[in-house]
């Protein structure tokens, strides 16, 4: 697989690109490849009984930080923390950064997730990429060649690896970025961040061979799936209605 000349990671919140996407940032970076992280919200209530608005000041500071270390723009969407909606208006937003950007990949959150934001980022995504390439919009097209979805702690179900790149390269470049980010390295909600995404590398660089890889996964067939009903709720279109997810959605 030839290196993207330029690629596009969209996250949730400030930090979920960095951890699905670092080590892969910086070594694509290293090629020559043009990386920008996306954060469709800033993660502002994700510290409890921290204002909100002093929170958003630190998360901003720690991606700016994160990116400078990883050699990756950054652009910031700006969505209230927890209540995200793939709108057609957020989903037009990002269209237009995509056309202005013209990745050649862009990467983002899987579907199957127990966080209500990672999923309205999958699906917002997905519409813009489609926006993008479309005449629904006026200003040009852009169409993405190479679409893919990376592993998050909070993304699990049906998460499979269509392929893996060895980022051997790039882990400790990684590793310096992830220490940029308070929650990861000082753990947040009881989970330990740092030892998972770190172990998460050396674990799927040892099934394939290499010291740390990442793993990258594609639209899965319909035959790899059995409709269930999965633990987590998407957002619709008009507000802070959320219906069950069933396995089927993947598809469409």
């Amino acid at each position: 697989m030839a290196f993207p000349k330029s690629v596009l990671v969209v996250g949730a919140h400030i930090g979920d690109a960095d951890v699905m996407a670092g080590a892969l940032a910086a070594h694509l970076v290293r090629a020559g490849t043009k990386v920008t992280f996306i954060h469709a919200t800033d993660g502002e209530k994700g510290k409890p009984g921290v204002d909100p608005n002093v929170y958003r000041q630190q998360k901003v500071l720690e991606a700016k930080k994160s990116a400078a270390v990883l050699g990756v723009d950054v652009k910031f969407l700006g969505y209230e923390d927890g209540s995200l909606v793939a709108s057609y208006e957020a989903s037009k937003q990002l269209a237009y950064i995509i056309r202005e950007l013209k990745p050649d990949w862009v990467i983002t959150h899987w579907l199957g997730s127990v966080h209500q934001d990672h999923a309205a980022t999958h699906y917002l995504t997905m519409n813009a990429i489609e926006y993008a390439a479309s005449g629904q919009l006026n200003g040009g097209s852009h169409k993405v060649s190479g679409v893919y979805f990376a592993e998050n702690l909070e993304d699990p179900y049906f998460f499979n690896p269509s392929f893996f790149v060895d980022v051997s390269d790039s882990y400790e470049t990684y590793v310096k970025a992830l220490k940029a980010h308070e929650y990861v390295t000082q753990g947040a909600y009881g989970i330990n961040f740092f030892d998972y995404y770190t172990s998460l590398l050396a674990a799927r660089g040892a099934s394939v061979g290499v010291k740390f890889a990442v793993g990258l996964a594609t639209k899965p067939k319909t035959e790899m799936l059995k409709p269930r009903l999965l633990k987590c709720y998407a957002p619709n279109d008009w507000g802070n209605n959320y219906y069950p997810l069933k396995v089927d959605a993947l598809l469409k």
